[in-house]
């Protein structure tokens, strides 16, 4: 799996030594700085090795994320799905293209979580003026 920068991901990294820690300014918990062992050598702080044995990441979000209105994204199993307000102007949740039984907007998180992963198919305001997938 590759990722690319501004995707939202769930990075969890098993058998961590931690080598200093630095009281959080705001004196709620503890900054850690930390190393970890990889087939070849001792990963640096700041960076994680996706593949190294004890390194799990799960994407949780594309980079285009959260919804805009009149986003249309395409789901995990090629259905398309349409970002719609709420009348206030803000994102209120994600139909599904196809007729369904109630209409009702569904929260984009939960579709990302159960369908995804969502890829941006077309934004209305992308500068080049292309459209994705």
């Amino acid at each position: 799996m590759t990722f690319q920068p501004g995707e939202i991901v769930d990075i969890t990294i098993k058998g961590v030594r931690v080598i200093e820690t630095f009281r959080h300014v705001a004196g709620k918990g503890d900054d850690l700085r930390f190393e970890y062992e990889t087939p070849s050598y001792v990963a640096w702080p700041g960076a994680v090795w996706a593949q190294a044995p004890g390194v799990t990441v799960e994407r949780v979000a594309p980079d285009e994320w959260p919804p805009r209105t009149g986003d249309l994204w395409r789901d995990g199993g090629g259905d398309l799905w349409f970002a719609v307000t709420d009348g206030g102007g803000r994102v209120s949740g994600l139909v599904f293209v196809m007729p369904s039984e109630d209409g009702v907007p569904s929260d984009p998180d939960r579709v990302n979580r159960d369908h995804g992963p969502l890829t941006l198919v077309h934004r209305e305001d992308e500068q080049d003026g292309a459209d994705r997938g």
